[in-house]
């Protein structure tokens, strides 16, 4: 299923998700969310994934195989496997896992290069339209609190 999900990570600023081709989601990175060398761009790319998966799970979403776009082969190529060499990257797929698996979802990442993601303009803070700001509703992982906030709609 499409549903228009692009993602992406700037290190500058946040994680941008797109839904529907147009809706938009942001969480900025936190002070000090690159301390540990696990996370890192990768980490942080694959966090984009993990709650994209938490969006799915909001919006109700079960018994499909769910296309997501992202310009990073790694995440790519980790989610693909089930694994990869970033422990933390690692760990976030096992927390997506367990919501695929509860609601019968499975993933299909497609690489697209950064000049044509639709999310890289979120994750550099350059917010698209206020009324198309998707405020998705769902429990933040602990491992996770420290590290990223969602964005409140507020302009900066």
């Amino acid at each position: 299923m499409d549903f228009g999900i692009w993602v992406d990570t700037s290190t500058d600023w946040s994680i941008g998700i797109i839904w529907a081709n147009t809706q938009w989601s942001a969480w900025k990175l936190l002070p000090g969310w690159d301390t540990d060398r696990w996370r890192n761009i990768g980490w942080a790319e694959g966090v984009a994934v993990e709650l994209t998966v938490y969006i799915l799970e909001w919006k109700g979403i079960r018994d499909a195989n769910v296309l997501i776009r992202s310009d990073n082969t790694g995440v790519i190529g980790a989610f693909g496997k089930g694994r990869g060499k970033n422990v933390e990257v690692n760990s976030s797929i096992r927390r997506a896992q367990v919501v695929l698996a509860a609601r019968n979802i499975s993933l299909c990442t497609e690489y697209v290069n950064t000049k044509i993601n639709l999310a890289d303009a979120i994750s550099r803070a350059e917010f698209g339209r206020e009324e198309l700001e998707l405020h998705p509703v769902f429990e933040m992982p602990d491992e996770l609190k420290d590290f990223i906030a969602q964005y409140n709609g507020r302009r900066t």
